[in-house]
């Protein structure tokens, strides 16, 4: 399903290199993307949208940025979290 929807939306995963949010039919990267799922979140991180009135070209400067150190300041584990079901339920089947 997930396929799917890239293809619907003219995306390519090989060619993917950031999260990609489909909402109301419309799909959203980078930090647009980021910024609407911080906008979904409990607690603080739903201030973090008030960045969109910032330009897309610069939020994505930074987005890269962030992205490029992410392991450098918090670490990489050396094994990925096994879901909860709850968790599995939210996933899309390939």
């Amino acid at each position: 399903m997930g396929q799917q929807l890239l293809k619907k939306h003219g995306r390519s995963a090989e060619a993917l290199q950031s999260l990609v949010l489909i909402e109301n039919d419309k799909a959203y990267t980078h930090s647009t993307g980021a910024l609407k799922v911080a906008r979904l979140l409990d607690g603080g991180w739903s201030l973090l949208y008030g960045f969109v009135v910032i330009p897309a070209f610069i939020r994505n400067v930074v987005y890269r940025f962030i992205g490029k150190n992410r392991y450098k300041w918090f670490g990489k584990k050396d094994h990925c979290m096994i879901p909860t079901p709850a968790l599995k339920a939210r996933f899309l089947d390939q």
